[in-house]
């Protein structure tokens, strides 16, 4: 039989024939790169650095507003507490600790 000796061939290390560039990836697509362009690859990865600074920017944004509404949440609770003293549920951790 002539198919046996063309099996031990591609078993054979370094005899990949026809599957010698082949790519296997972990993804449904097989991508061959021969050649680079070097300015498509600068641009992608330019608006990848644009994409994550555009996300910290907005990150740090929500912050800041987190931050500004915790702080006037405790100056409105303080104030509240200047204002009428006899209001017992404005009580601080302090006081209700001391209690």
């Amino acid at each position: 039989m002539d198919v046996l000796p063309r099996v031990q061939e591609l078993k054979e290390p370094g005899a990949d024939g026809p599957f010698e560039h082949v790519v296997y990836l972990n993804s449904d697509t097989i991508d061959f790169v021969d050649e680079v362009d070097e300015a498509t690859v600068e641009a992608q990865l330019a608006e990848v650095y644009a994409l994550e600074v555009y996300r910290e920017e907005i990150r740090l944004a929500e912050q800041s507003r987190l931050d500004e509404a915790i702080a006037l949440s405790f100056y409105a609770k303080e104030e509240r507490k200047l204002l009428d003293p006899t209001d017992t549920s404005l009580e601080t951790d302090s006081e209700a600790d001391e209690s």
